[in-house]
């Protein structure tokens, strides 16, 4: 129950949105989380979180950092569908890892790195741009990094709106 789908890690916690509760501590499958919010105040280097299947109304917004060697990692369980609906926040964050996850974006960009963020990798996501309008005030999307050491590789792009996909490295 506890193999974190063969990442490397310390501890490996995980998230369900529909069995899981946030009085649990996130360690097993039976005892996993309720939300992202949750595992994003409960994290630590080197700690991976598992997120089951669903729709998350959350950003990704870690509350630590991880470290060289010990990143903080967030990836789906069992290469489960997992989408997030909200931003994921870097700012001032280090040794991030998403992993596999899905975004669909709700009106702002699905992702913030600031400058004074480094060592972020996003591996083999999903970005889309879920609305059906040409409102760029509504269905604003893009990636947004002016941070150092960012991996973004293997993920793919579809489907924005109201002009340019804005890519800002």
């Amino acid at each position: 129950d506890n193999d974190c789908d063969g990442l490397s890690y310390n501890t490996c916690y995980y998230v369900d949105g529909v069995n899981g509760n946030d009085a649990n501590n996130g360690l097993s499958l039976s005892t996993a989380w309720r939300t992202i919010d949750k595992a994003d105040s409960a994290l630590l280097a080197g700690n991976a979180v598992l997120i089951r299947a669903g729709t998350y109304s959350q950003s990704i917004s870690p509350l630590n950092n991880g470290n060289s060697g010990n990143p903080i990692i967030y990836a789906p369980y069992n290469k489960e569908k997992v989408t997030i609906t909200q931003k994921a926040d870097f700012a001032g964050k280090s040794y991030i890892a998403v992993k596999g996850l899905r975004f669909f974006s709700t009106g702002s960009r699905w992702v913030t790195i600031n400058s004074l963020s480094h060592h972020i990798e996003f591996l083999d996501n999903y970005f889309n741009s879920s609305f059906d309008t040409n409102d760029p005030s509504i269905s604003y999307t893009g990636f947004y990094t002016d941070g150092s050491y960012i991996i973004i590789r293997n993920n793919f792009f579809e489907k924005w709106w109201g002009g340019d996909m804005e890519l800002i490295m």
